[in-house]
């Protein structure tokens, strides 16, 4: 029997506040050290993407999302890297936004959502950009 197609599942957090969105620099990592990056992970075994979600935001960030106040706002395809990407609004969280991974974080940071940095990720670009205007799917070949 031939073996299904499978792709890895990721999902991140859009936090907005008055027209600025939270990023956080990356440091330590393989992949785009130095770079700014909405918060979020992976998918584990046996837990939804809510629960991913809620559980990465937690771990990175220490803040506590309930699954209602969660929204889906956009969905990316990366058919070149068998994934999937998630991407969520939340309209309301408790406790404080702390930076809980120093190791891999180098800071956290309120940008304004017309103006990210330059080293942004690419991709966490184009999806701010696309959830801007209301695309809520896109995928790269």
């Amino acid at each position: 029997m031939e073996e299904r197609y499978k792709v890895k599942v990721f999902v991140d957090l859009l936090l907005e506040k008055n027209g600025k969105v939270l990023l956080g620099l990356r440091k330590n990592r393989k992949n785009y050290s130095n770079m700014w990056d909405l918060p979020g992970g992976h998918l584990e075994k046996d837990e939804d993407i809510f629960e991913a979600m809620i559980r990465e935001v937690k771990e990175e960030i220490g803040i506590d999302i309930k699954r209602k106040d969660l929204e889906i706002v956009h969905i990316r395809h990366s058919i070149k890297k068998d994934a999937l990407n998630f991407v969520f609004i939340a309209n309301k969280y408790e406790n404080e936004i702390v930076n809980n991974e120093p190791d891999l974080c180098e800071e956290l940071k309120w940008f304004d959502i017309d103006n990210l940095p330059e080293n942004i990720i690419p991709k966490i670009e184009k999806e701010i950009s696309e959830i801007k205007n209301n695309i809520k799917y896109s995928y790269d070949k």
